[in-house]
């Protein structure tokens, strides 16, 4: 250990890396690291190993001298027809007057969803489609905790990445609460469901512009 401090972090004690080995423990998969020792959080688990992969892991956001921002996603991928941008992101009273004025978001008019989440999409005619009629709109509405982004990976025209994040809320970097076991579940889920979403539905020719 330094003495001079710029190691320490709120997360130092891998609050997430303990979690993930708590839901290992009671569901499978595979867990990479080890959530008692190192400095870091950094352990990473592997779910759905025979389908569709899908990873669970500690992401940085941000870093200053006292420490850094953390957060929690999951991820899998997705073969899609054509390149495909969406942007799930809880509304917030802080965020709602700002989404008020640039006006992007798209309604997919589905119960509370158009006034829960800022929707944007670069498709908005497919998103329309697959939000109702897939199940991770429900699960979308049973917590404002994630923000969910499905994107190109990298110049790819069909490989796409599906991350869901832990949405910070104001103060949970200092309580250095990042997400909880009771939470876990329902992000995999999410995560699992908004992949399912796009790759079940046929995607419409469009225009190749993004959002």
């Amino acid at each position: 250990e330094t003495e001079d401090g710029m190691h320490d972090s709120y997360y130092s004690d891998n609050d997430i890396d303990r979690i993930l080995y708590q839901y290992y423990k009671a569901n499978g998969g595979c867990l990479m690291g080890n959530p008692y020792e190192g400095q870091y959080p950094h352990c990473q688990l592997l779910l759905d190993m025979d389908t569709a992969p899908l990873s669970v892991a500690p992401v940085i956001t941000s870093s200053s001298r006292y420490g850094y921002g953390l957060t929690c996603a999951a991820y899998t991928q997705a073969e899609l027809t054509y390149p495909y941008h969406l942007d799930l992101r809880p509304s917030t009273v802080l965020r709602k007057g700002a989404d008020m004025i640039t006006k992007q978001g798209i309604k997919v008019r589905y119960r509370d969803l158009d006034s829960q989440y800022l929707i944007k999409s670069g498709n908005p005619a497919f998103t329309q489609l697959i939000l109702p009629g897939s199940n991770l709109a429900d699960l979308l509405l049973q917590t404002r905790a994630f923000r969910v982004r499905i994107e190109p990976v990298a110049e790819e025209k069909h490989l796409h990445t599906v991350q869901v994040l832990r949405e910070k809320s104001l103060g949970s970097e200092i309580q250095g609460k990042t997400i909880s076991l009771e939470e876990l579940p329902l992000m995999i889920d999410l995560c699992r469901a908004a992949a399912y979403a796009v790759k079940s539905y046929a995607m419409p020719e469009q225009n190749q512009g993004t959002d």
